[in-house]
């Protein structure tokens, strides 16, 4: 591919880019009203983590078109490197905050695993002060380049697996989806990390890793700030340890067992019925389940 031709496209993309990634976090600021009272803590975490994913990409491609309209990348290796490091940091706490995201809506504790993935988040953060890292270079250095994106990678790799494991949990299509797109985003960046300093061609990966951030951005957004709230069908089954009870248990505890399964389920305010697991298997029918359930008051935590 030409090389004019290839800038071209790229600069192209990222005014799009720009454009579009601001737009969505303006209508995500302005529709903040829409979003459901016990969604409103994981859309502020939302909205926040695209405020920083547009400012440090602002920096890094905006830096770059400028480049290019005004004698090249080397002619503003400095303005492009202090580019590239906005975008690096910015990344960095876009998935720390994500991940407190993932926190709230499936009410759970960051436990070792999270706590890794934010340690990780900060060790990276570190690992790009130092000069080895020749922020001034239009080519990162070799293998430092790699290195600063190996917790990244943790990062972004663990947060999509606790989405997973959890979104299927939960039935939560939307936050599946994104778990998807952060795969999607990985399976484009690594190879440019490992391969772009010896075949710049490959550099243009970045384009769908980028598209893959955009569709994170709408799924998120036709979520949480549409008001178009989704309600859980009666008879659909979901985890337990998901619904976060208003009252105590008939048992006395203030969660649902990790041995009971929800049946019925409405919206905030109405009643969840219960049945341990092994009614279901000893009865064999669901109708023997509904008559020994245990009905209370319920609010979940995620519908």
């Amino acid at each position: 591919m030409p090389e004019a031709l290839r800038q071209g496209i790229e600069m192209w993309f990222d005014i799009s880019y720009l454009i579009i990634v601001w737009i969505k976090v303006a209508l995500m600021f302005m529709h903040r009203g829409r979003v459901a009272s016990r969604n409103r803590a994981v859309a502020t975490r939302v909205l926040w983590a695209f405020v920083l994913l547009g400012l440090g990409d602002a920096g890094h491609v905006g830096s770059r078109v400028f480049a290019y309209l005004n004698g090249g990348l080397e002619q503003h290796t400095t303005l492009v490197g202090i580019g590239a490091l906005a975008t690096a940091v910015t990344v960095t706490i876009f998935y720390m905050v994500t991940l407190d995201a993932w926190r709230v809506r499936y009410d759970r504790e960051l436990g070792w695993f999270g706590w890794l993935l934010m340690v990780t988040g900060v060790l990276r953060l570190g690992l790009m002060m130092p000069a080895v890292n020749q922020w001034t270079s239009v080519v990162p250095p070799m293998p430092w380049g790699i290195i600063r994106n190996i917790p990244l990678m943790i990062q972004g790799l663990g947060l999509a697996w606790l989405l997973f494991r959890d979104s299927g949990r939960a039935v939560d299509r939307p936050f599946r989806a994104v778990a998807w797109m952060i795969l999607v985003s990985y399976a484009c960046y690594i190879p440019v990390i490992l391969f772009a300093p010896t075949y710049p061609l490959l550099g243009m990966l970045m384009i769908p890793k980028t598209c893959a951030y955009l569709a994170v951005a709408f799924i998120a957004y036709n979520a949480l700030f549409t008001g178009k709230h989704r309600k859980r069908r009666l008879g659909s089954v979901v985890t337990a340890p998901f619904v976060k009870c208003v009252d105590p248990t008939p048992s006395g505890k203030s969660d649902v067992r990790d041995d009971q399964r929800v049946i019925a389920a409405g919206t905030d305010g109405f009643f969840v019925q219960v049945a341990d697991v092994h009614d279901t298997n000893t009865k064999g029918d669901a109708d023997a389940v509904i008559a020994t359930a245990q009905v209370f008051p319920f609010s979940p935590t995620v519908i």
